[in-house]
């Protein structure tokens, strides 16, 4: 209520290591170790769910329900957390090496490693595919997407700005149409 003088309100235990939090409706989902959902329905009483040691690493990203976990050397893994109660891995995806961060924008699943962003369409969860691929000028450590930009932390290097330039063809659905000459 006054950022100059916060207090705290509720803590619950999650991990050994925690390296980051995404709030999700009433959850809390920590990720660093492993990961931990947690109630946070009521934020002077949080209540740990579930915990898990695998996926560890590198970023978290939710969209409805699923979460989307780069395993911090080679993977992105996508669980369902429809039930927090009980979630459960769909798929683990591999991809280039040392992964640190996804960020999702749409149908679109942006990931960032040592020296590259790749992209996935993730339009369907349980069977997403890479779209595209972009090199870096060194190690990719976070990631934000708005509406046109790409923003990458690239360590040493800055930050990198990558605009977004969605490509593809436009078809007429109207093909029956006949044609006079």
């Amino acid at each position: 209520a006054n950022p100059r003088h916060p207090y705290l309100v509720g803590r619950c235990n999650s991990l050994e290591t925690s390296l980051e939090v995404v709030l999700h409706e009433n959850y809390a989902y920590v990720y660093g170790s492993g990961w931990t959902i947690i109630d946070i329905s009521n934020p002077s009483n949080p209540i740990r769910i579930t915990t898990f040691t695998q996926p560890r690493g590198g970023g978290l990203a939710i969209k409805d329900t699923f979460a989307y976990f780069v395993h911090s050397y080679d993977s992105l893994n996508i669980w369902s957390i429809a039930n927090p109660n009980d979630p459960y891995q769909i798929i683990s995806i591999p991809i280039r090496t040392f992964p640190k961060d996804v960020e999702i924008k749409g149908n679109i699943a942006y990931v960032g490693g040592r020296f590259w962003l790749q992209v996935f369409d993730i339009s369907n969860p349980i069977n997403p595919r890479e779209i595209g691929y972009y090199s870096t000028p060194y190690d990719i450590r976070r990631l934000f997407c708005d509406e046109k930009y790409i923003y990458a932390a690239c360590y040493s290097a800055g930050v990198c700005i990558l605009e977004y330039l969605p490509a593809g063809l436009t078809e007429n659905k109207n093909t029956n149409k006949k044609l006079d000459f």
